[in-house]
């Protein structure tokens, strides 16, 4: 079986409506504090792009949020990560695989797995890492617009405590016109670490 078709059964799945840990995370998020705000039921695919990604505290919240909310976003790893012992849990967290292999072109990929499901909310981190940086990864930016599908603006605000979100745009290929407006969305965001964050920006901009 080809990788594609193998990725296309694997985010058939849906993890998320599970009662016992839907009910674990909104505790998690009664006793600290937090909202997460749902993605509404009239997305039925979306790349959702979450900043700022300054902490490792970033990615369990999102996980929360997923439960809480009985919503199945998904997020892609690196194919390896896969393997026993981990593939049954990162695949019941919402984890899809994804080859990237120099012959793979990891945003087609992608594409392929948004033209071949019905429903599918892929999360993705526009940073890329925690670490301070001068410039953006363009793969969300590219996922969406060769998908057809909207970005979700998805803030996390750590003054706040507050994941919302900050708007819903559809690009049309004006890189700086696209990124000026998600810039505007993000630029008033507390990140956990503020002088890890930096500014919509692309490397070859």
């Amino acid at each position: 079986m080809s990788v594609e078709k193998q990725q296309t059964r694997q985010v058939d799945k849906d993890s998320s409506q599970n009662a016992f840990f839907s009910a674990c995370a909104n505790k998690v998020l009664d006793l600290t504090g937090w909202y997460c705000e749902p993605i509404p039921a009239k997305y039925n695919k979306a790349v959702i792009a979450y900043a700022p990604h300054t902490s490792n505290w970033d990615f369990p919240l999102l996980i929360v949020a997923r439960f809480a909310n009985k919503v199945n976003v998904q997020w892609a790893g690196k194919s390896e990560m896969f393997s026993w012992p981990f593939k049954g849990a990162l695949k019941f967290l919402g984890g899809v695989p994804i080859e990237r292999s120099k012959s793979t072109n990891m945003v087609q990929t992608v594409v392929n797995i948004f033209n071949s499901q019905e429903r599918f909310l892929y999360a993705m981190s526009p940073e890329g890492t925690r670490k301070y940086q001068d410039f953006w990864r363009s793969g969300f930016y590219y996922i969406a617009l060769e998908a057809n599908v909207p970005i979700i603006l998805y803030q996390l605000d750590y003054k706040q405590k507050r994941v919302t979100i900050g708007d819903v745009i559809n690009v049309t290929g004006n890189i700086e016109k696209d990124l000026a407006a998600i810039d505007m969305v993000f630029k008033d965001v507390e990140p956990k670490f503020k002088e890890k964050y930096c500014l919509a920006k692309f490397k070859n901009q």
